[in-house]
């Protein structure tokens, strides 16, 4: 051999009919996997199908006994529910107009532990009714109308608006939020007869409407805005007067021009908007005028809708009877007793199939023997 000749390292050989069989055992071990995966399913689909076929069976055996199960499943929770006593619920929408969410939300919890407890004769008094009517009131709540996103904003502004380095979570902010001084409000009621509903709304806006706090306040509240309206109608008359005068005004003095140059004077009123144009006092007047006009029309709708304490946005609608929590059981409580004795009997016909088998191989062993 030559000495330029060397002998190439055992790790760099490539062994082809090795690699080919790592290959071929590889592919072997999952075609094996695969058909014992499919021999299962095919098991266990055999075993269901066994199943339901005995089932069937038992079924058919049983037919009756089966059958009455599942009709006493039925009527069980039928019954129940006949028995269950019926109630209404109902709801009032108020708007608020005056901070009586504290009040309005006492009244509410108030009357809600009352009706708990079953003492109609306090109820009763205190909502203005007969003891009998009060005695059919079940239960009493409030909820706020919170808009989501609004208090989303508002506690986007009141993190912006605050100089601490370390602001308050969202649900910090939601826990001190006063849920209950937020203007639309509603009330909701379950009695046991739909009629005691329409004698309701009036006594609970009147144990608001009639506080004297509240009285006292609505009544400033409406002089501090008809004060202010007459104020402001003041200064549109005085407005109007020194229009008029200084109208007056330019007639006199382009009157007295026009006998100088002989032409006939006319008298313009400058309202361009351009700040180049807006230079005359006139038009000064008119913007302060139209300004008067404008917040005298929102006072007038603020003053309307501060005449009352609280408005009944709707009162209690149409009473929608209450469903019984054994009307959606029905037909479950019938499919699990026919299914439970369905089941019982079919495993019992299994045990028996298994003890038989279990004493025919006995059998041959004996003979056999």
């Amino acid at each position: 051999m030559s000495e330029n000749t060397k002998p190439t390292p055992q790790s760099e050989e490539v062994d082809l009919g090795q690699l080919f069989s790592y290959f071929e055992r590889f592919f072997k071990k999952i075609g094996s996997l695969i058909k014992k995966f499919f021999e299962f399913i095919f098991i266990i689909l055999r075993k269901i199908f066994a199943f339901i076929v005995i089932m069937l069976n038992v079924f058919y055996k049983n037919f009756l006994v089966v059958t009455l199960a599942g009709l006493i499943g039925f009527a069980i929770p039928f019954t129940l529910d006949m028995l269950h006593p019926v109630s209404y619920n109902s709801s009032m929408l108020v708007r608020q107009n005056y901070d009586t969410g504290k009040l309005l939300y006492n009244n509410i919890k108030e009357y809600a532990i009352l009706a708990e407890l079953g003492d109609s004769v306090n109820l009763g008094r205190e909502l203005k009714i007969p003891s009998s009517q009060a005695a059919k009131v079940l239960t009493f709540s409030i909820t706020d109308n919170v808009n989501e996103n609004r208090l989303v904003e508002e506690y986007i502004e009141h993190t912006k608006s605050l100089d601490s380095i370390v602001n308050p979570s969202f649900t910090q902010f939601t826990d001190r939020y006063q849920f209950n001084n937020l203007s639309l409000q509603t009330i909701f009621v379950e009695t046991s007869d739909s009629t005691v509903l329409k004698h309701l709304s009036q006594p609970i806006i009147e144990n608001i409407t009639k506080n004297n706090y509240f009285i006292d306040k609505r009544d400033r509240s409406l002089a501090a805005i008809e004060n202010k309206i007459r104020t402001l109608e003041n200064l549109v008359k005085k407005t109007d007067t020194l229009q008029d005068e200084y109208v007056a005004l330019l007639k006199t003095y382009y009157s007295s021009e026009s006998q100088d140059t002989g032409k006939e004077g006319a008298v313009t009123v400058n309202l361009a908007s351009t700040k180049e144009k807006i230079n005359t006092k006139e038009y000064n007047l008119y913007e302060k005028r139209a300004e008067y006009v404008l917040q005298i029309n929102q006072l007038t709708n603020e003053l309307e809708e501060k005449r009352n304490i609280i408005d009944v946005v709707y009162q209690f609608s149409s009473p929608v009877k209450t469903q019984s929590p054994y009307e959606e059981i029905k037909i479950w409580s019938a499919l699990g007793f026919f299914l439970a004795v369905l089941l019982f009997f079919t495993f019992k016909e299994l045990q028996l199939n298994r003890l038989f088998s279990v004493e025919s191989m006995k059998k041959e062993l004996l003979n056999k023997i």
